[in-house]
């Protein structure tokens, strides 16, 4: 199977057009007015306003610049659905059954202000982030001849991946749908994290990493899209565990995926006839998950009409403002002596070096945990309902939420500048040597999850044991196929320049024989 030769160009141009900056400056600016009178009237609604305004705003501007922005669309589009879908729900009909205002739980509108001035802040970041990238400074491409070579090789060895985990993903994907069913959605998953066997654990663990690896290893159109399917077809057998991430993770990074390489490569993938299919499906989507939220038990069954069904798909999937309005409930020593937005990644860290020990010092859902661990998500939910906590139920987190409890207003609008940079450099996976472009599709996966996940949750999927076992294996693997291709190299020169020598001594040899 020949590799795949870059074509295209991963950027749009050289530079941020004019056009695009005035519109991000002007819906800034409007949504800032926008804000602030909505702070002074002491207004939700108004707030709420502004939010969409910039949110509206960004989409315009990212979706323009679509060819080097396609990651902070997605971005932007989850961040809007979890931070701010209840309250967008609720300007579409309120429910007079749910409580807080805009129906979001805050006791009243100006904490609720509070938190909508810190997401305004994020989305503020994101943009400066997005200004800030100069798209004229690509990454080098001078590795790409080196890692050429190595790309059968690797696209063989994730194939090999990719036929022991997906069905060890498959298995475990069973084994929790079958305790779901039996025991509810939180009780369930408790009990198949026991039930699953470790090899099964292990290997389901890498089967992101064996697709992510194939598909950027330059396969052909056919058997790239092949994987996709096989990609996106587990995250359908996912929703059967009643767990939408999934799903929507793959799901993104699919599109994400297929974009990048359209772009790069010249290649007609997404179509006229494609593109009207997949928005086709867009209301089977919305109807698979608000039905996934009626049987968690989230919301009730939603019949009849147009706007309902929308209307309880944006609430049910906008939870993570609890979070935010929570940790500024929690008293000033709430999270003392913790930097939640590092606390996946330093308890990753602190279990690898328990390995030797056996123990897993946090794991589960406890008290203990709740209070001693490192994680926002199991603070803030035991916080809000010790019970339900204990119980395997959960609220998540969310990047703002950690930034804003660590350090403020200012560390939100830092983080969420980082991540506008990293946005930026990661629309450039296939400019990138091998293993760097397989850990930058796995990070972009990751991201879009960030707005109800942790601000470390990229890097912290990424260091689990399988995973960095996977990474060295690749490492050597790649090492090992660049030091035997300098030797060929250097085999062909030396016989190529015997070569002139041999004429040479032919030539001689035949003059003197004249002679």
């Amino acid at each position: 199977m020949s590799d795949l030769t870059m074509e295209g160009e991963p950027h749009g141009g050289v530079g941020r057009a004019p056009l695009d900056i005035l519109i991000l400056l002007s819906g800034v600016a409007v949504g800032l007015g926008t804000l602030s009178v909505g702070l002074s009237i002491d207004s939700a609604v108004t707030t709420t306003v502004s939010l969409q305004i910039v949110i509206v705003t960004l989409c315009i501007v990212f979706w323009r610049d679509r060819r080097a922005s396609l990651p902070h669309f997605f971005f932007t589009l989850c961040f809007a659905l979890f931070l701010t879908g209840r309250q967008v729900s609720s300007l579409l009909g309120a429910d007079p059954a749910q409580p807080g205002v805009l129906e979001t739980g805050a006791t009243d509108a100006a904490s609720l202000n509070r938190a909508h001035t810190a997401l305004f802040v994020a989305l503020c970041g994101l943009g400066l982030g997005w200004l800030a990238f100069k798209p004229g400074a690509r990454p080098s491409r001078r590795s790409e001849p080196q890692s050429k070579i190595a790309f059968h090789s690797v696209r063989q060895s994730a194939a090999a991946l990719l036929l022991i985990s997906a069905p060890a993903k498959i298995y475990a994907l069973w084994l929790t749908s079958r305790a779901v069913q039996t025991s509810g959605f939180f009780d369930g998953r408790l009990e198949s994290a026991g039930a699953t066997p470790l090899v099964v654990r292990v290997f389901e663990e890498l089967f992101t990493i064996a697709v992510v690896t194939y598909l950027v290893a330059r396969p052909q159109l056919k058997p790239a899209l092949l994987v996709c399917a096989l990609y996106v077809g587990v995250g359908v057998i996912s929703l059967q565990t009643l767990s939408r991430a999934q799903f929507t993770l793959n799901v993104i990074m699919v599109l994400l995926y297929l974009y990048m390489r359209q772009v790069h490569f010249s290649e007609r993938i997404f179509t006229r006839r494609r593109t009207i299919t997949l928005l086709a499906l867009l209301p089977i989507v919305v109807s698979a998950m608000n039905w996934l939220a009626t049987l968690r038990g989230r919301t009730e069954h939603v019949s009849g009409g147009l706007i309902e069904p929308i209307r309880d798909f944006i609430y049910s999937q906008g939870v993570s403002i609890k979070v935010i309005l929570a940790t500024q409930a929690q008293n000033p020593d709430f999270g003392e002596g913790k930097t939640f937005s590092l606390g996946p990644l330093t308890e990753s860290l602190l279990n690898l070096q328990s390995l030797a020990t056996g123990t897993s010092p946090f794991s589960g859902q406890t008290a203990a945990r709740a209070y001693e661990g490192h994680q926002l998500s199991h603070s803030i939910s035991y916080a809000i309902a010790p019970y339900d906590y204990l119980r395997g139920v959960g609220y998540g987190s969310s990047f703002v939420a950690e930034l804003l409890s660590d350090f403020g207003l200012v560390g939100v609008l830092v983080g969420s500048l980082i991540y506008g940079l990293l946005l930026s450099r990661a629309s450039s996976v296939f400019a990138r040597p091998l293993l760097a472009a397989v850990l930058t599709l796995l990070l972009l996966r990751n991201a879009m999850f960030v707005p109800r996940a942790s601000f470390v949750f990229p890097i912290s999927e990424l260091v689990s044991p399988a995973s960095l076992l996977a990474f060295v294996l690749m490492g050597l693997a790649l090492l090992a196929n660049r030091s035997s291709s300098r030797g060929a190299s250097r085999v062909g020169g030396r016989q190529q320049r015997s070569r002139p020598l041999a004429r040479n001594a032919i030539g001689n040899s035949r003059r003197a024989a004249l002679r």
